[in-house]
């Protein structure tokens, strides 16, 4: 438990601007690792405020988040844009592709391997067009354990239990 608390406390000082090294633990000030709380990583701050808030009602909302955590890039993700009228698979391969013959990256460096879960190089999106007319329509929403505006508050507030 003491890395989970030590990790947050690095991200409060970065929040707050101060210099680095933020820590007095080698390992992680060597080596990089998502925030604690999922609420407050980069991508995560991104899909919020651009596609999550905005369309919180959308119907489309729930196809836009499997494809948002397949692609993982915001960059990426905003020339996407927000699959309103509903996924579009030749869409986002045009922009993969676009971007590719660009030089650009389509995905974290994380995506580029393929791994034990079964994430590869994203040539095409591995999303599958179903009808969920019976599923119940909730989704994520800002009523998680904390806002970020909560980070301004002591770390040991922010950390749960």
């Amino acid at each position: 438990m003491d890395w989970i608390i030590e990790r947050h406390r690095i991200y409060l000082k970065k929040l707050a601007c101060d210099p680095p090294p933020w820590t007095q633990d080698k390992t992680l000030q060597r080596y990089r690792f998502c925030n604690v709380f999922r609420e407050l990583d980069k991508v995560t701050v991104w899909l919020r405020e651009n596609w999550r808030d905005p369309y919180a009602n959308n119907e489309h909302l729930w196809i836009a988040m499997c494809l948002a955590r397949q692609i993982n890039w915001p960059e990426t993700l905003h020339e996407v844009g927000f699959p309103e009228h509903g996924y579009d698979a030749k869409s986002v391969q045009r922009v993969l592709e676009a971007r590719k013959a660009q030089g650009e990256r389509s995905t974290p460096r994380l995506y580029d391997q393929r791994t034990g879960w079964g994430v590869c190089r994203i040539g095409k999106p591995n999303i599958r067009r179903r009808s969920w007319s019976g599923r119940c329509g909730t989704h994520a929403t800002n009523s998680m354990l904390f806002s970020p505006a909560d980070a301004s508050r002591p770390c040991r507030k922010l950390i749960p239990g």
